[in-house]
């Protein structure tokens, strides 16, 4: 059917200034669920889904996902995607009390050095991630909820964490992922603390201490058994990834604090959620 009429497309034109950007795309809902399934084990992290977990994604994304919306436009000499993805109304509902307002403008300390950061806002991260599995289990049968929130629990082990309740009652929001380099897949995750301990004893079932920093910030620094795996722990925040990564991020973070007037390089890709 054509686009030309469709309501909705004319109403995301508007409300995204469609006329005013480089790019414009939109993807109805009634397509928008075979893109979000195939883009499910990329964003989670995973290797290419089997065509049985692409059917399920599927599915459960038709009751989940409505429209998909993308604007390019200018942005402090150089080129900002913005992507918004509409929600079920109901799904909407059961989820609005838990889930916060972003902002606007990129905080200062992310605009250096990195390739790419997506910031998550919630209110209570624990709520949202609870309030998520059981809106895909209200909607899809038994076998597919299982199969459908394993995966969903798996998009962090990569960071270490195989208990993703936990380690989400233990921080808030901003919740970020950040990546360094166009041309590598590795990321960073980054969150605000709200109970250190809770941490401490979650990451001390899998990883062993590897010291503690002398720079004032009495930041805990923990390694996988692989060595895979770095997690640097303070009052304030936590940060997983790979050990070269995680140092990366945690020096930069600590230029910033120091050197206001440091030219930040132009930040590729930013994502608020």
């Amino acid at each position: 059917a054509s686009l030309k009429s469709n309501t909705d497309l004319l109403t995301a034109r508007n409300s995204h200034d469609a006329v005013n950007a480089l790019l414009f795309g939109y993807v109805p809902s009634e397509s928008s669920s075979k893109l979000v399934s195939a883009a499910v084990p990329i964003l989670i992290g995973q290797a290419p889904a089997d065509p049985q977990f692409r059917r399920l994604a599927e599915n459960a994304a038709s009751k989940l996902i409505g429209s998909l919306t993308w604007t390019s436009r200018p942005f402090r000499g150089g080129i900002e995607d913005r992507y918004d993805i509409s929600i079920a109304p109901d799904v909407v509902e059961e989820l609005r009390a838990h889930v916060g307002q972003p902002t606007a403008i990129i905080p200062p300390a992310l605009a250096t050095d990195f390739y790419s950061i997506s910031q998550y806002h919630f209110h209570e991260p624990l709520a949202v991630w609870q309030g998520l599995k059981t809106s895909i289990s209200r909607r899809v049968d038994t076998v597919a909820a299982v199969i459908l929130n394993t995966t969903l629990s798996s998009s962090f082990s990569g960071y270490g964490i195989e208990e993703p309740e936990r380690f989400l009652g233990a921080v808030k929001s901003p919740l970020k992922t950040v990546r360094f380099d166009q041309n590598g897949e590795r990321r960073v995750l980054v969150a605000t603390v709200t109970d250190r301990d809770k941490l401490t004893r979650l990451f001390a079932l899998t990883m062993r201490l590897k010291g503690t920093s002398a720079d004032g910030w009495d930041t805990s620094v923990m390694e996988s058994a692989d060595g895979a795996l770095y997690v640097a722990l303070n009052e304030s925040q936590v940060i997983l990834g790979h050990p070269v990564d995680v140092q990366q991020y945690y020096r930069l973070v600590g230029e910033l604090g120091k050197q206001d007037e440091k030219q930040p390089r132009q930040i590729t890709h930013y994502v608020e959620l």
